[in-house]
């Protein structure tokens, strides 16, 4: 099971990126993960970072969608919201780019999963 961006930037009222339906998956999702928990299934979780410093490792998006530089480590709205945060053992994948699978080890990491499991 993918967890994408479930972030405080995303889910904190007045937050540059604050979006409404990401309050709302966030909700809906805390008992899922649960039960996806219980039952041993993968959980793979994605966010966000950048390089505060200079930004390099987010390329031409940050250029086009500026109101990402606020996702820099010492940044609260980088941190995983309440009920679904990765616990220990779960795979945590950083992206500097729209898509999960754009420049990460998301792809081989699901690969790599459905050998283990067949």
């Amino acid at each position: 099971m993918l967890v994408i961006d479930f972030m405080k930037g995303y889910t904190t009222e007045g937050a540059p990126l604050f979006a409404s339906g990401v309050v709302d998956a966030v909700s809906e999702s805390r008992e899922l993960l649960q039960v996806v928990r219980k039952v041993g299934i993968t959980l793979i979780h994605t966010t966000v970072r950048y390089n505060s410093v200079n930004f390099e490792d987010g390329g031409a998006w940050l250029k086009k969608a500026r109101v990402l530089k606020c996702l820099v480590e010492v940044n609260p709205f980088t941190a995983s919201c309440d009920g679904v945060s990765p616990i220990e053992g779960e795979t945590v994948i950083i992206k500097n780019y729209a898509s999960a699978f754009f420049g990460t080890s998301l792809s081989s990491s699901l690969v790599a999963n459905l050998k283990a499991s067949a």
